[in-house]
């Protein structure tokens, strides 16, 4: 006797079709409830269909995709228009930035990821527009007392705005890359345990957010060494030069930066800060071995530029003690 087996329905221009498939020299073993199945399939009978009106589950998994991708979009189009606003005029518009920030901590779970690199990666590029190309520094007591001109005041205002986001945000970025690389010279703990215990993000996701997190940094350091918190870029940069204390990704970028820093820069602050963090970290090795990226890097900064370096540094601390005994003898 033929074994028969059901194949999969078909729907034809008459309606659904049932073919059946003999199978000779089959060993397998039916079931009286699967024969019975099959003579009533050969009768003629069709298969009730279940209408997906009356489906009970709430939401499929379709409509969950095109709510994800809907939302993914309306974000974008806002981190757009808040870009725009600010690039066009930052002196009216800089309050934005806050806005911006606020997207670089999205807790929507179906775009978490995706919208926390669009706002960091937006974030750079609107403040390496719009940063001026001087360091702002913080006012005194005093010279907030003195009442200055409406413009003055605007300016002031703008600049103490745009210096406390911009330290917010690097801030920021700086405790993505230490919750994945597990070191926190100076960054809160509270802060990092936050990032860390991130619900609504997996391992991968925040690994991902710690490698976008140190190429805007990278991003930031390039194009604005001359800004304000460049130092605490530095130092958060150049120990990462090791791909074994840290993700590789993170590594290649640190290292192709401080190569173009030693490079285009000379005997610039920032490159005198890298190689006193590079020689420190040679320190605390126990062998004073450094690893291979380190040399590299250190290949790229030319001896003529280690005297300049030296000769600045030397300069600056001179100019910080002249600073100093003035101010002493003020107060006297």
């Amino acid at each position: 006797m033929k074994r028969r087996k059901r194949l999969l329905p078909v729907k034809t221009s008459l309606g659904w079709d049932h073919p059946i498939a003999a199978l000779e020299n089959s060993t397998l073993e039916y079931e009286e409830s699967e024969e019975e199945e099959n003579d009533e399939i050969e009768a003629g009978e069709e298969e009730t269909v279940p209408d997906p009106e009356k489906a009970e589950d709430p939401e499929t998994y379709v409509q969950s995709i095109v709510r994800s991708r809907r939302t993914l979009c309306s974000k974008k189009a806002e981190i757009a228009n808040l870009c725009c606003s600010v690039v066009q005029n930052p002196s009216e518009n800089y309050a934005k930035l806050r806005q911006l920030r606020n997207f670089c901590v999205e807790i929507d779970s179906s775009c978490a990821v995706t919208v926390r690199k669009l706002a960091m990666i937006s974030l750079a590029t609107v403040f390496k527009d719009i940063a001026p190309g001087y360091y702002i520094r913080e006012l005194t007591d005093e010279e907030k007392a003195v009442k200055v001109a409406k413009d003055t005041r605007a300016l002031r205002d703008f600049e103490q705005s745009l210096v406390n986001n911009y330290q917010h945000y690097v801030g920021l970025l700086e405790r993505y890359v230490q919750a994945v690389s597990g070191s926190q010279p100076s960054v809160s703990a509270s802060s990092l345990k936050k990032l860390k215990n991130d619900r609504e993000i997996n391992q991968a996701g925040m690994e991902a957010l710690a490698v976008t997190a140190a190429k805007c940094m990278c991003t930031l350091v390039q194009n604005l060494s001359h800004f304000n918190c460049s130092k605490q870029l530095v130092q958060a940069l150049v120990p990462r030069l090791d791909s074994k204390q840290c993700n590789g990704d993170i590594a290649k970028a640190c290292a192709e930066t401080v190569r173009e820093m030693f490079t285009q820069h000379g005997a610039s602050e920032v490159n005198v800060e890298a190689v006193t963090i590079i020689n420190k970290v040679a320190k605390t090795r126990r062998d004073g071995r450094l690893g291979v990226s380190f040399v590299e890097v250190l290949l790229c900064f030319e001896t003529s530029q280690l005297a300049e370096a030296s000769a600045a540094a030397a300069s600056a601390r001179k100019e910080q003690k002249e600073k100093e005994r003035e101010a002493k003898a003020k107060t006297f």
